[in-house]
């Protein structure tokens, strides 16, 4: 009785069985591929992580110099003492030129 039950299969279909019955020996190396992508991946970023902390900390380091130079100035209430030093200076500086194209 089932010699006649024969069911012929579409190339397509015939395609779709066989690689699912191949696919469990093939689950190995897709896990190995995606461990080796996971790995490569995770370095990566790890890479990404050290240069955008080793630009923070150059960062933090130009700032501390900035500060350290404001810091150099004084207090803060003696700025306007140094502008009125500047500017007087700028404006001896602006005499002297004018006197020398005599």
């Amino acid at each position: 009785v089932l010699d006649d039950a024969q069911v012929v299969l579409e190339p397509e279909d015939f395609s779709l069985a066989c690689n699912t019955q191949a696919w469990p020996s093939n689950i190995e190396a897709a896990r190995v591929r995606n461990e080796t992508s996971m790995t490569n991946a995770t370095q990566g970023f790890s890479v990404e992580l050290q240069e955008m902390q080793e630009s923070f900390l150059n960062d933090l380091k130009r700032y501390a110099k900035e500060v350290e130079g404001y810091q150099a100035l004084g207090d803060i209430a003696d700025c306007e003492a140094h502008y009125d030093s500047v500017r007087q200076l700028q404006q001896k500086l602006e005499d002297a030129k004018a006197l020398s194209e005599l």
